[in-house]
């Protein structure tokens, strides 16, 4: 299985995670019927050419049942991704990055069906100067956050399990996450979208891409001029136990 981001939630100052949980474009969990990898899973291989989002994740296209994240202008937001084994059981590919591989996240408030890997990723830029010059690079991560880990005997799993406090061999996963600010400038009303894009290609020894493989998901924020109330200091004890998965690291 591969990944993509199953959940969007806001974090207070504390870093503690505020409900309510938003979700992708036309989300399906992966408990819901007819669920597979390929119901949320956008791939890119040899070909780079194809839409920044799958067919069906068109703008708005949340559900009651999965709707967008309410947040507003400096909000910080999480997205949260399962690392399914890109992480614990690294070695069983070869050739691939450390850190398992880069996650960047745009943001625009222009969102376009002519929006494509090719002409936003690496082009969009922090100041919002770069390629077509409609969004901005909001955030780079390593999709490996340090703590994630799937329920499995791997050395990684078992040891990121003891590290929290939990009972070996793990029997529950932590999800990964990478972290982002929704800017300043962002709108207090309409929709705000978030590209997630994950860079996992194969390398050759000489840490050049032999072969692209990436993976994106499209997010639409619900705009608001009501922040998330101010929580305390960060607490860094809080990230402890099964506590890993309801607050940012």
């Amino acid at each position: 299985a591969h990944s993509w981001v199953e959940e969007v939630r806001l974090v207070a100052s504390n870093g503690s995670f505020v409900s309510p949980i938003g979700y992708p474009r036309a989300f399906v969990g992966r408990s819901d019927p007819g669920f597979s990898d390929f119901s949320n899973e956008n791939k890119f291989g040899g070909d780079l050419s194809g839409p920044m989002c799958q067919s069906k994740q068109t703008l708005g296209s949340e559900s009651t049942k999965y709707p967008a994240l309410v947040a507003a202008p400096k909000d910080q937001v999480a997205l949260r991704y399962l690392e399914n084994g890109h992480t614990t059981l690294f070695t069983t590919q070869k050739g691939k990055p450390l850190g398992r591989g880069t996650v960047f996240i745009y943001g625009t408030t222009k969102p376009s069906t002519d929006d494509t890997y090719l002409n936003v990723h690496r082009q969009w830029n922090t100041a919002g100067t770069g390629g077509n010059g409609r969004g901005k690079l909001l955030a780079t991560r390593p999709f490996d956050d340090g703590k994630c880990f799937q329920a499995n005997t791997s050395p990684v799993a078992e040891q990121r399990a003891q590290a929290l406090g939990l009972p070996l061999p793990p029997t529950t996963e932590i999800s990964c996450q990478a972290d982002f600010q929704i800017p300043a400038d962002a709108p207090t009303t309409g929709l705000y979208t978030v590209y997630w894009v994950w860079e996992w290609p194969f390398l050759y020894s000489n840490g050049a891409i032999q072969t692209n493989e990436s993976y994106t998901s499209c997010i639409d924020i619900s705009m608001t001029s009501n922040p998330v109330p101010a929580a305390g200091p960060f607490d860094t004890n809080q990230v402890t136990g099964l506590g890993a998965n309801a607050a940012a690291i």
